[in-house]
Protein backbone atom coordinates (compact mmCIF):
# COMPACT_ATOMS: atom_id res chain seq x y z
CA UNK A 1 0.00 0.00 0.00
CA UNK A 2 1.43 3.63 -0.55
CA UNK A 3 -0.73 6.09 1.92
CA UNK A 4 0.10 9.87 1.47
CA UNK A 5 -1.96 12.51 3.37
CA UNK A 6 -2.19 16.39 2.19
CA UNK A 7 -4.17 18.41 4.33
CA UNK A 8 -7.29 16.85 5.12
CA UNK A 9 -7.13 14.34 1.73
CA UNK A 10 -5.74 11.03 2.23
CA UNK A 11 -5.04 8.74 -1.30
CA UNK A 12 -4.42 5.14 -0.60
CA UNK A 13 -2.66 3.30 -3.81
CA UNK A 14 -3.00 -0.59 -4.24
CA UNK A 15 -1.44 -2.78 -6.76
CA UNK A 16 -4.49 -5.10 -8.18
CA UNK A 17 -3.48 -8.33 -5.87
CA UNK A 18 -3.36 -5.99 -2.81
CA UNK A 19 -7.12 -4.95 -3.03
CA UNK A 20 -7.80 -7.07 0.87
CA UNK A 21 -5.59 -5.29 2.73
CA UNK A 22 -6.69 -1.94 1.06
CA UNK A 23 -10.27 -2.56 2.05
CA UNK A 24 -9.09 -3.59 5.35
CA UNK A 25 -6.96 -0.96 5.66
CA UNK A 26 -10.00 1.38 4.70
CA UNK A 27 -12.30 -0.05 7.14
CA UNK A 28 -10.16 0.65 9.75
CA UNK A 29 -9.92 4.48 8.96
CA UNK A 30 -13.55 4.85 8.83
CA UNK A 31 -14.03 3.44 11.94
CA UNK A 32 -11.55 5.56 13.66
CA UNK A 33 -12.56 8.93 11.63
CA UNK A 34 -14.99 10.48 10.88
CA UNK A 35 -14.62 10.22 7.03
CA UNK A 36 -16.07 9.15 3.89
CA UNK A 37 -14.18 6.77 1.09
CA UNK A 38 -14.96 8.70 -2.39
CA UNK A 39 -13.60 5.88 -4.66
CA UNK A 40 -11.46 5.75 -7.53
CA UNK A 41 -8.80 9.00 -7.52
CA UNK A 42 -10.47 11.88 -10.12
CA UNK A 43 -8.69 14.81 -8.81
CA UNK A 44 -6.32 15.46 -6.33
CA UNK A 45 -4.35 18.96 -5.43
CA UNK A 46 -6.20 20.28 -7.83
CA UNK A 47 -4.38 17.75 -11.15
CA UNK A 48 -7.00 15.93 -12.64
CA UNK A 49 -6.76 12.24 -12.75
CA UNK A 50 -7.68 9.81 -15.91
CA UNK A 51 -6.78 5.99 -15.72
CA UNK A 52 -6.73 3.35 -18.75
CA UNK A 53 -6.86 0.74 -16.72
CA UNK A 54 -6.53 -1.83 -19.66
CA UNK A 55 -3.36 -0.03 -21.29
CA UNK A 56 -2.10 1.13 -18.21
CA UNK A 57 -1.92 4.67 -18.65
CA UNK A 58 -2.29 7.31 -16.49
CA UNK A 59 -2.90 10.88 -17.83
CA UNK A 60 -2.33 14.16 -15.29
CA UNK A 61 -3.64 17.96 -16.20
CA UNK A 62 -3.60 20.90 -14.50
CA UNK A 63 -5.65 22.61 -16.93
CA UNK A 64 -7.72 23.96 -13.74
CA UNK A 65 -5.04 25.63 -12.57
CA UNK A 66 -3.81 27.07 -15.62
CA UNK A 67 -7.40 28.30 -15.67
CA UNK A 68 -7.36 29.41 -12.42
CA UNK A 69 -3.99 31.49 -12.54
CA UNK A 70 -3.98 32.89 -16.25
CA UNK A 71 -6.58 35.77 -15.58
CA UNK A 72 -4.82 36.93 -12.75
CA UNK A 73 -1.51 37.53 -14.56
CA UNK A 74 -2.82 39.00 -17.57
CA UNK A 75 0.09 39.00 -20.42
CA UNK A 76 1.17 42.86 -21.82
CA UNK A 77 1.61 41.44 -25.08
CA UNK A 78 -0.66 38.91 -27.37
CA UNK A 79 0.38 35.23 -26.30
CA UNK A 80 2.15 33.48 -28.85
CA UNK A 81 0.80 29.74 -28.92
CA UNK A 82 3.17 27.21 -29.09
CA UNK A 83 3.00 23.66 -29.96
CA UNK A 84 3.18 20.36 -27.57
CA UNK A 85 6.06 17.63 -28.14
CA UNK A 86 2.93 15.65 -30.03
CA UNK A 87 0.45 17.55 -32.62
CA UNK A 88 -3.09 18.26 -30.58
CA UNK A 89 -4.93 16.16 -32.68
CA UNK A 90 -2.54 13.63 -31.93
CA UNK A 91 -2.81 14.19 -28.11
CA UNK A 92 -6.79 14.68 -28.38
CA UNK A 93 -7.46 11.58 -30.57
CA UNK A 94 -6.95 9.36 -27.24
CA UNK A 95 -10.16 8.03 -25.58
CA UNK A 96 -8.96 9.05 -22.26
CA UNK A 97 -8.48 13.07 -23.28
CA UNK A 98 -12.41 13.53 -24.69
CA UNK A 99 -13.50 16.93 -22.76
CA UNK A 100 -10.05 17.84 -22.14
CA UNK A 101 -8.80 21.17 -23.59
CA UNK A 102 -5.57 20.98 -25.40
CA UNK A 103 -2.79 22.53 -23.46
CA UNK A 104 -0.91 24.14 -26.10
CA UNK A 105 -3.70 26.81 -26.65
CA UNK A 106 -2.26 28.31 -23.91
CA UNK A 107 1.29 29.80 -23.42
CA UNK A 108 3.32 31.96 -21.46
CA UNK A 109 5.94 34.71 -22.49
CA UNK A 110 7.59 35.33 -19.29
Amino acid sequence: LLVFFYIDNIVILAKPGHLPPLQGFEQKLLQRYKMRSLGNLGTFCRIQIKRDRESGEIWLSQVALVDKILPKYPSPKPFNRSTTPLLVKELLLHPMNQGIKPISTVSLNL
